[in-house]
């Protein structure tokens, strides 16, 4: 017929075709690490001393993040294990400093850390939105541990930890560069409290609130 012969007449029109794209290719697994930067809604108190300065309480209130997780995907949907997350923020300042054994103290620089290490059971709703973007939200539950390592207490209670409960959420995008690599980036939330009211057998008033955001990147491999 007539568009045979022009298909006849025209060879170069059927052998043109649009450049394929990859698609992800169907997984049941999903392996991820990443990192960034957080900031706690409200930032540490001092319990033993009294110090106002803007910089310690900016440089307190902000940190670095880092996390790590495994988990198993139903249907391409939903997926299910565990993750862990770490969080550390430092601060300086010029204070005085108790010494060990002795009553007296001296002026130097006095170096914070507030570190926390947190195993979480992890669950995510995945849902693709563009052929290689995948839309996440995440939600978890679990045990925390702060690790306190401060220049501001007097011996024995400069460094001690205490595990709480904690809760996190967050929402993200994964954008595949190969059908089973992908880029995340995400906006996490983080929920948990530590009260005490003696450290290492020293009565001393401990309450902080762990609450923050952190903004994350990473890389995640579905399998």
């Amino acid at each position: 017929d007539a568009h045979q012969r022009v298909i006849w007449k025209n060879p170069h029109v059927a052998s043109v075709h649009p450049k394929p794209s990859f698609r992800p290719l169907p997984f049941h697994m999903q392996i991820g690490v990443g990192g960034g930067v957080g900031k706690y809604f409200q930032s540490y108190e001092n319990p033993g001393v009294s110090f106002s300065t803007q910089r310690y309480v900016r440089e307190v209130s902000t940190g670095v993040q880092w996390h790590g997780q495994i988990a198993y995907v139903w249907r391409r949907q939903f997926a299910f294990g565990l993750k862990y997350q770490g969080h550390q923020s430092t601060a300086s300042y010029y204070g005085t400093a108790p010494l060990l054994g002795d009553s007296s103290a001296e002026l130097e620089e006095i170096n914070d850390a507030f570190t926390l290490h947190s195993i979480l059971l992890h669950f995510s709703y995945l849902r693709r939105v563009k052929s290689r973007t995948l839309f996440h939200v995440d939600g978890g539950a679990g045990r925390t541990t702060l690790y306190v390592d401060g220049g501001f207490m007097p011996p024995p209670t400069t460094s001690f930890h205490t595990p709480t409960l904690c809760l996190s959420g967050a929402t993200g995008l994964d954008f595949f560069v190969t059908p089973q690599l992908a880029l995340g980036f995400e906006l996490s939330l983080f929920w948990g409290n530590v009260s005490l009211e003696e450290v290492n057998g020293v009565p001393l008033s401990f309450e902080q609130s762990l609450s923050r955001m952190d903004i994350n990147i990473g890389v995640k491999y579905y399998f």
